[in-house]
């Protein structure tokens, strides 16, 4: 790969060769258009390929953690999705052999994000299928289908009990308000600093807990707002964990 080749004009398409490359090294064909960004990782495309692949990360990484505990119990969510674990990630899981040109640690960090969201366009067991195959081998694609067996442990929508399914509920949230800014037409030229200001906009706990008033969602537990929020978001959580990750993120959906 020659270090010049990442000035050239941006890859637009890929052929049957470029499809087989990209689903070995990820274990799931995706779209062409998302495996064109994985192969030239440059561009706005990329960048909110990648932004809506953060948030899918986190949410496959969050519900891993639910359903094994035991599993990285000593590291934090945020430790699995740093650039230091993600670069060195893809280059063990081979991702700088597919790449047009040479990249720095950073934009291979980046890049593994970006896999990810383009496994997200396909399902939520194909970005599980990534992020086990690129990040965390324990994850398995399981964690993010309907596990209805797990109900016991997340029914505790007491007040005493909310802080597990609020945590998934949090990081479910994040994906659907991203997939909600990525899919608007009137931002499907916005930069991912405009999708992560239209993103907090639609996070904002007040508005939310707006909106799940309306819903008829609040717990009526006279609680301060954070608590309430806490209570919308283990909602959310119980969903993603019982039901699927898909079905935890079109039920968040009803919040924006």
């Amino acid at each position: 790969m020659s270090e010049g080749s990442r000035t050239g004009p941006l890859r637009r398409g890929v052929d049957a060769t470029d499809r087989s490359r990209v689903a070995a090294v990820l274990g799931v064909v995706v779209a062409d258009a998302d495996a064109a960004l994985v192969l030239d990782p440059r561009g706005r495309a990329f960048q909110r390929l990648e932004w809506q692949g953060d948030s899918a990360l986190d949410a496959v990484l969050a519900l891993h953690r639910w359903g094994d505990p035991a599993c990285c119990a000593d590291r934090r969510l945020e430790d699995l999705v740093s650039d230091a674990v993600l670069a060195p990630a893809a280059v063990n899981a081979g991702l700088p052999d597919l790449l047009d040109w040479p990249a720095g640690p950073e934009r291979l960090a980046d890049t593994v994000e970006t896999c990810v969201g383009a496994g997200w366009h396909v399902g939520a067991q194909a970005a599980a299928t990534v992020v086990r195959r690129l990040v965390h081998d324990a994850v398995d694609v399981v964690e993010v289908g309907p596990r209805p067996e797990l109900a016991d442990r997340a029914a505790a929508l007491r007040c005493d009990g909310l802080g597990p399914p609020a945590h998934v509920g949090a990081y479910v949230c994040e994906l659907s308000a991203a997939d909600h800014a990525y899919a608007r037409d009137d931002l499907a030229d916005a930069d991912e600093g405009r999708l992560s200001d239209v993103r907090a906009l639609l996070l904002d706990g007040e508005r939310v807990l707006q909106v799940a008033e309306d819903l008829g969602w609040l717990p009526g537990c006279g609680g301060p707002p954070r608590h309430v929020l806490d209570h919308v978001q283990a909602r959310v959580g119980l969903v993603a964990v019982t039901a699927g990750l898909e079905a935890g993120v079109l039920e968040a959906g009803r919040l924006w």
